[in-house]
């Protein structure tokens, strides 16, 4: 028994030796295949990102299956293809003409994203570059109609959240119409979820002739509220006036020596009342009413 082990491994250490650059080349060039099929075979997937695969001679792009985050293998004659389906954001420059045929440079931002159900038909029909051939063409038609239906005053002071909300839900109209291959219906491959227009710049001379009407227009109606206090307050003043001639020929004939001696009384006994120092002198003046002093002698109320 332990002379056949023996004969073995003799046996394998002479077929070694016999074949040992054979397979020192073997090892060298699977080791350099797997370097250089490395990148092509094994894939990372990011996160936020899905890929999409092409088999040429398989089927061609798998409408069905996209792949999510993380390590794929894939065989070296097949195409992997990402997709962000992350929210993203693009802004561009449009020069419109308005109705009055006045040009006009609109800046526009929104927001999108792809739908991960439909990558497969996106890459199958579209491609990469769907925001130059979809996105960007959709956005800005609908933004041409909307701002080129309007003249460039109704543009300028028009109120631009409601202008943005509709072109918002037209334009993901507009995209969903826009891609129907045959045989598919209302197939959904991207949302277009906000349209914010940041600017609207026209000639210099227009912008400041509107700001100058908008600030007249402005003063204009801050004279009215001026002009109406004052017709207000003069009412207020006539009624006011009213109301003491009234009062006066009221009490008229009532006005007697004797009530107004009371009335004189009254108030000074009010005065005599108070903390304030004072000095009392009664029984001086024509009416016989007190005199009445502050503490730095001077006189305070002196009875007629």
């Amino acid at each position: 028994m332990t002379d056949n082990l023996t004969q073995n491994v003799l046996a394998v250490k002479t077929w070694l030796r016999s074949n040992l650059l054979a397979i020192v080349l073997s090892i060298s060039i699977a080791m350099a295949a797997a370097i250089v099929l490395w990148p092509v075979v094994i894939h990372v997937i990011p996160a936020g990102s899905m890929g999409v695969i092409y088999r040429p001679l398989f089927g061609g792009v798998d409408i069905e299956n996209s792949l999510g985050e993380g390590v794929h293998i894939i065989w070296p004659w097949n195409t992997l293809t990402e997709y962000s389906i992350r929210i993203q954001k693009l802004q561009i420059e449009i020069d419109i003409l308005t109705e009055d045929q006045l040009k006009t440079k609109t800046t526009v931002a929104f927001q999108y994203e792809l739908d991960p159900k439909t990558l497969g038909y996106l890459h199958k029909y579209i491609g990469p570059d769907y925001e130059e051939k979809i996105i960007i063409p959709e956005v800005t038609e609908i933004i041409r109609q909307n701002l080129g239906a309007k003249s460039a005053k109704e543009a300028f002071t028009s109120d631009l959240g409601a202008i943005s909300a509709a072109i918002t839900t037209e334009s993901n109209q507009a995209i969903l119409k826009s891609v129907q291959p045959a045989g598919l219906t209302r197939l959904n491959l991207m949302n277009i979820n906000s349209v914010q227009i940041t600017k609207i710049s026209f000639p210099k001379e227009y912008e400041d002739a509107i700001q100058q009407k908008v600030t007249e227009q402005q003063k204009a109606e801050g004279l009215v509220f001026v002009v109406e206090g004052a017709k207000r307050e003069a009412e207020r003043k006539v009624i006011e006036a009213g109301g003491i001639r009234d009062f006066q020929d009221l009490i008229k004939g009532g006005l007697t020596e004797n009530y107004l001696r009371f009335v004189g009384i009254q108030a000074s006994s009010e005065l005599a009342k108070s903390n304030n120092a004072k000095i009392v002198v009664f029984g001086s003046g024509p009416s016989g009413l007190p005199l009445i002093f502050d503490d730095n002698k001077n006189v305070v109320q002196k009875g007629k």
